[in-house]
């Protein structure tokens, strides 16, 4: 196998390993009603990503537990995504999850497989007057981002491996161009379709698996 191809993962979270929107979800129960006006702020280009992300979270006043508890019930993984964990650890291909969702989110979908992904999302401190969060991942690759998926993209790539990205919020546009390999659904695969980006649309992990079990074959 040493003429096997250097492979990496990096992947969105919401409306990839999960089915919905699930940090929409959690907003619209706990953020004030307006919390999309910060988000809208930051498509259009006028507020970076984080900084909207941080403004929502702030007007958070709901304990972590209960927060906590909402998660679980509402996370709904997309079919395939522990098979393909498996096929990434067997063969060693590195997998990123890459999200501004913060911590509490984004922790209690992923399985508790040491050494099995980088999480790359921002940390969430839960406070009477709002929740505080911090992007230990953001780069000055990036200006919107907190945690930029292509960014790392491309850092890989300059580490010699062949990537391949997942998403398919806005907020994974940063990987058009960026990766070998794209999988995109939703607004991102609109976006790539829009720059004329090549992508493979996906419904399930189960297509990304045999995609990349396939090019682990290749010499």
């Amino acid at each position: 196998m040493s003429d096997t191809p250097r492979l990496a993962v990096v992947s969105g979270f919401d409306r990839t390993i999960v089915v919905d929107d699930l940090t929409g979800h959690v907003c619209d129960r706990f953020a004030v009603p307006s919390w999309r006006r910060w988000l809208e702020t930051a498509e259009r280009g006028a507020m970076a990503h984080h900084e909207a992300i941080r403004m929502i979270w702030s007007s958070v006043r709901a304990p972590l537990a209960e927060v906590q508890v909402f998660v679980d019930d509402a996370a709904v993984a997309r079919a395939g995504f522990s098979d393909l964990l498996d096929l990434c650890i067997r063969h060693s291909i590195p997998f990123h999850v890459v999200t501004d969702a913060p911590d509490v989110v984004v922790r209690p979908v992923l399985p508790p497989r040491p050494g099995a992904f980088r999480l790359c999302c921002s940390s969430a401190d839960f406070k009477r007057d709002g929740v505080r969060l911090q992007f230990p991942h953001r780069t000055d690759r990036c200006e919107s981002c907190g945690a930029c998926p292509g960014a790392l993209a491309s850092v890989l790539r300059d580490e010699g491996y062949r990537v391949v990205g997942i998403g398919s919020l806005e907020a994974d546009v940063c990987l058009l161009g960026r990766v070998d390999l794209l999988f995109a659904a939703g607004p991102l695969a609109d976006a790539a379709k829009g720059k004329g980006v090549e992508f493979r649309p996906f419904d399930d992990f189960r297509e990304v698996r045999r995609t990349i079990d396939s090019l682990l074959w290749v010499r």
